[in-house]
């Protein structure tokens, strides 16, 4: 329910603010948004695939400050995140607080940023919602503060200003170790929506098949480890584990999306001459290489969550200057059309993400805070069979 709340209101606020062009207290409710979304993800009670790992790291792996060294995590052990799970536990605190400043770090961040690159704000949240939301906030925690940090850490090697680029890529690589592809993807920055970036595309399509390929030929290098030969295999085949192939994935993860950032972005670029997108066409191209490349390499889905802030902003523009753009019909009418050119992109998102699936389902439904603590059967048995063996199970008050 509150989910559908947020929903409703932010395509309210949408079309009061975006489209209507009114001001009066619009940065009030921007700001009641931002602590919405700091709420929801900060007070989240056993919400989250990856949430009970994390949940057994802060209680049994992270010590107390007292006991942290460097030299327990280093570069690639997210150390920045070990520090401030220390920190909290120090002082006393549960494992919801770290969910709190987490949520409040990022989602400052994001709406900062979406504010900075975009005329359309509430219309970006609404997209932001189901995009990569519960991506960013329930799941993925030490990756979504590398991302975020990223978002300006690309703004700034885009203005050529490297030095500051490349100090906030290496703060973004204390909290998570993907971050350690930022340092070479600026080389991809020069892409633009043309032959030439057509020709990369394709090459990317290739390289995920050849990616995957010789993923599969040195899985006997893990023999005898069979947990990470286990997670190896499950990205170099997600078939094989039920989070790919099939109608619905392909359409969902690779034709759609693809369809859509080119379409969207060859219609603000050629027709409209948006200044907000065409500042991010090398990383919207950048995201759609990562997309190429997850159609045969599952784990690719990682540096796709680094350009999604970009997608969110692309949808956004186009959504409200193609309802602006109609001057024929009522500004309700062209509301509506809006809507339904984007409802394939949008309902096969929600559809094959939240719905298809169960196991994604009960990640996020029925919400769950640290005050109610409700138990749903399916959610906590979803809960339990993500949980690390090493960890004993979590009683319902440690949190």
């Amino acid at each position: 329910m509150y989910y559908l709340v947020v929903i409703l209101l932010l395509l309210v606020l949408s079309f009061i603010y975006d489209i209507n062009g009114k001001l009066q207290r619009r940065d009030s409710w921007y700001n009641v948004m931002l602590v919405t979304f700091i709420l929801i993800a900060g007070l989240r009670w056993r919400m989250g695939i990856d949430t009970p790992n994390y949940l057994g790291f802060f209680y049994h792996v992270y010590p107390t400050i007292d006991k942290f060294s460097f030299k327990d995590y280093g570069l690639f052990s997210s150390p920045l995140f070990a520090l401030l799970n220390s920190l909290v536990k120090t002082l006393g605190g549960r494992f919801y607080v770290v969910q709190l400043i987490h949520a409040t770090f990022i989602n400052i961040l994001i709406f900062r940023y979406i504010k900075k690159h975009s005329s359309y704000i509430f219309t970006c949240l609404f997209f932001y919602s189901f995009i990569c939301y519960t991506t960013y906030n329930m799941e993925t925690m030490r990756a979504s503060i590398s991302i975020v940090i990223c978002l300006y850490a690309n703004d700034y090697i885009l203005d050529k200003k490297w030095w500051k680029g490349y100090m906030l890529y290496a703060l973004a690589l204390m909290f998570h170790a993907q971050t350690i592809v930022m340092f070479v993807l600026p080389l991809l920055f020069f892409l633009r929506l043309n032959k030439w970036g057509f020709m990369v595309l394709l090459m990317s399509f290739l390289v995920g098949f050849i990616l995957s390929d010789l993923l599969r030929d040195y899985l006997f290098l893990l023999e005898g480890e069979e947990e990470l030969e286990d997670s190896v295999a499950k990205y170099a085949s997600s078939a094989k584990y039920g989070t790919g192939g099939g109608l619905f994935h392909l359409l969902a993860f690779f034709v759609l999306p693809t369809i859509y950032l080119l379409g969207t972005f060859y219609y603000l670029k050629n027709k409209k001459s948006s200044p907000n997108v065409n500042r991010m066409e090398p990383f919207i191209l950048t995201g759609l290489v990562f997309i190429m490349i997850r159609t045969n390499f599952e784990i690719a889905y990682r540096y796709i969550d680094c350009f999604k802030i970009y997608f969110v902003i692309l949808y956004s523009e186009f959504f409200v200057i193609l309802i602006k753009d109609s001057r024929k019909i009522d500004k309700l009418l062209s509301y509506v059309r809006s809507t339904a050119i984007l409802f394939p992109i949008i309902f096969f998102h929600l559809i094959y993400t939240y719905i298809i699936s169960d196991s994604m389902w009960y990640r996020y439904y029925p919400y769950n805070s640290i005050f109610e603590r409700n138990i749903n059967r399916e959610q906590q048995l979803e809960y339990n069979r993500a949980r690390f063996a090493k960890f004993p199970r979590i009683n319902r008050e440690e949190y």
